[in-house]
């Protein structure tokens, strides 16, 4: 009987063994380095465990650093932190809001349990989507602005270019990521909107003024609503010398009580209605809710700061529902 040399039957052994003995994984070299932006691509990278989760992933990864690379050109415009608060805020909502299903997975990998992908989006379709957004946001402002002309009250005109105002930042957001993307994009008609409604709003409420009327329940909502008619440079007298250039706020609140183990539990429906000359402006509704350890009292105060951040995040006149 002839026997395997100890020595063959050793270098064998640890041949199969070595060959069982799964490997570890190695990490690409595109998700330790990602791939940097080009003219023609952007890309993410990102890893998870299924490719679609990764894909998705990446996709955020990819919006992500479009808008870290914003943050330059965003520099260059004078904005106090509440408009760069906004502008920030609205960069990210335009971010998510776009189309990614162009996206291309150029490259993929299994990591262990999870699986890598690079993806790739061409940059003349982000150019494209936000050009049509950017283009299409103003369109829609400026036919708002002519439907609200001479013939109109005033107050009604001076809403509607204030609202506009409160979106500046958005129609900003977009203007800055545009140039992110296409940095030789002419960017001075968009500009230009901005500064020329600015300026037609400033012009306005110079002369403008308003009253705030509220009923029993809703005095706690007075004070918030008249910090910000003041923060917009309108005075809050009730009386002026030209009663035209006056608008008139009406405060309502409905209130439901109840007292729980956890404290004094407040809901308040508040509703306004601003007029101006004998006629309805607007109208909208506002419903809030507050748990409060030691008083009614103080869950609507709480309530009242609530309705003065809304005033100041979604805007004065986006508030009063123009």
């Amino acid at each position: 009987m002839r026997f395997f040399h100890p020595f063959v039957f050793l270098s064998f052994w640890l041949f199969l063994t070595g060959c069982m003995t799964p490997e570890e994984p190695q990490t690409p070299d595109w998700v330790v380095h990602p791939p940097e932006a080009t003219a023609q691509e952007l890309y993410g990278v990102s890893v998870a465990s299924s490719l679609p989760k990764t894909v998705l992933s990446a996709v955020g990864g990819l919006a992500s650093a479009v808008y870290d690379a914003a943050q330059e050109p965003l520099r260059k415009y004078p904005l106090d932190s509440l408009q760069l608060q906004r502008t920030r805020r609205a960069m990210k909502a335009v971010l998510a809001s776009l189309d990614y299903d162009g996206v291309e997975v150029k490259k993929k990998a299994p990591m262990d349990k999870n699986v890598a992908v690079l993806i790739a989006m061409e940059r003349a379709d982000l150019i494209t989507q936000l050009t049509v957004r950017l283009q299409s946001h103003i369109r829609r402002l400026e036919t708002e602005i002519a439907a609200n002309t001479e013939g109109q009250p005033f107050f009604q005109r001076l809403a509607v270019l204030g609202k506009v105002n409160e979106e500046h930042a958005e129609v900003l957001a977009e203007i800055v990521l545009l140039e992110t993307a296409d940095p030789f994009t002419d960017l001075k008609p968009y500009l230009a909107f901005i500064e020329r409604t600015r300026s037609a709003y400033d012009r306005l409420k110079f002369d403008a003024s308003a009253s705030v009327i509220s009923d029993a329940g809703a005095i706690a909502f007075v004070v918030p609503l008249k910090k910000a008619f003041a923060a917009e440079g309108i005075g809050t007298a009730y009386f002026t010398q030209d009663a035209k250039h006056r608008g008139t706020v009406l405060l309502f609140a409905d209130k439901q009580q109840e007292r729980t183990q956890r404290g004094y539990f407040l809901k308040i429906r508040l509703r306004t209605k601003t007029r101006a000359r004998k006629q309805i402006l607007a109208k909208s509704e506002h419903y809030y809710q507050k748990i409060s350890p030691e008083n009614f009292k103080t869950a609507e105060s709480a309530i009242a700061e609530t309705f003065a951040a809304d005033l100041r995040n979604k805007g004065l006149f986006h508030t009063l529902g123009f």
